[in-house]
């Protein structure tokens, strides 16, 4: 009698077909396990997924962008970087769109090798490292031009993490943001016009009126998180807008900035009915007349 076909395989391979198949875990899958698969299927073109991340931030759909080559994680430098790209990378971790695209180590400095430079997307590629850029590791960058994300399902609003300080309406005062749970100011260094009318559009208050420093709405006491801000103008908070990274400053205190926005849309004021209106204007002529009244009598018994 013949014997069965796979009885014929050694039993490391026949051990290979006798396990159900399930597609693999990518998040669980090592560095050693991806060379492994490469070294099996040398044209199985391994999905760049499992080498992309966002770091140092409190979500995964936000942070600075690193990539995995060579068995070793690295940053993207910002020459180039934009919108187009940051949404390459947010859909290839399945983050959503991207919201912005912040270059100048926004979410800190690596410290390891910076693998791509130039990378210039056109917005349809499935993985980032199908994107047209210099060969990896050639660069001319410092890790303080390292790029980062903010993609739409990190769930950050920073609508609510931007306020005006010191000042009777909520449209004009000094600049506070909240990072890492707590409130800071914004020095003043290279602050304008531009950057004011982000935060103004930012909080619903229309338009940019002055952008004040040296702490004109008074001077806080917590952290400095903010300095050379440079925004465009287009961006929707001003966490978009370029900037050192957070709490790395020279500033004091005293360069504190702030803003004086022209306020929220004017609303009329409710009219009220004719016989309200007229009953007040009666009262103020009864009052005009009654201190006028006044005033003859005293000029008359002075004259006499």
């Amino acid at each position: 009698m013949a014997p069965e076909p796979d009885s014929l395989l050694p039993d490391t391979e026949r051990s290979l077909f006798e396990q159900p198949l399930s597609p693999p875990d990518l998040a669980t899958l090592t560095d050693n396990d991806m060379q492994q698969q490469a070294e099996f299927c040398p044209h199985a073109g391994i999905s760049e997924v499992a080498q992309l991340r966002l770091v140092n931030s409190l979500s995964h759909c936000a942070g600075r962008v690193e990539v995995l080559h060579n068995h070793r994680w690295g940053t993207v430098c910002d020459d180039s970087w934009d919108l187009q790209d940051a949404g390459v990378v947010c859909r290839q971790l399945g983050c959503g769109t991207a919201l912005s695209a912040p270059g100048e180590a926004r979410f800190g400095r690596g410290s390891d090798r910076i693998w791509l430079d130039d990378v210039n997307c056109s917005g349809t590629e499935v993985a980032l490292s199908d994107c047209r850029a210099r060969p990896w590791g050639e660069n001319n960058c410092t890790h303080g031009e390292d790029a980062g994300v903010v993609c739409s399902d990190a769930g950050i609003s920073e609508v609510a993490q931007l306020r005006l300080v010191n000042s009777p309406s909520r449209c004009a005062g000094r600049v506070e943001v909240l990072h890492n749970h707590q409130w800071g100011t914004v020095c003043d260094d290279s602050w304008d016009l531009q950057d004011a009318g982000v935060v103004c559009r930012q909080l619903g208050c229309g338009t940019a009126l002055s952008a004040p420093g040296g702490a004109r709405f008074g001077q806080g006491s917590d952290s400095i998180w903010l300095d050379d801000v440079n925004c465009t103008g287009t961006e929707v908070a001003l966490s978009d807008c370029r900037a050192r990274p957070w709490g790395d400053n020279n500033c004091s205190h005293g360069e504190d900035a702030g803003v004086v926005c022209s306020g929220p849309p004017f609303k009329p004021m409710a009219t009220c009915p004719l016989s309200n209106l007229f009953w007040k204007v009666a009262f103020l002529v009864t009052i005009t007349l009654s201190r006028t009244t006044l005033a003859s009598q005293k000029w008359l018994s002075s004259d006499w």
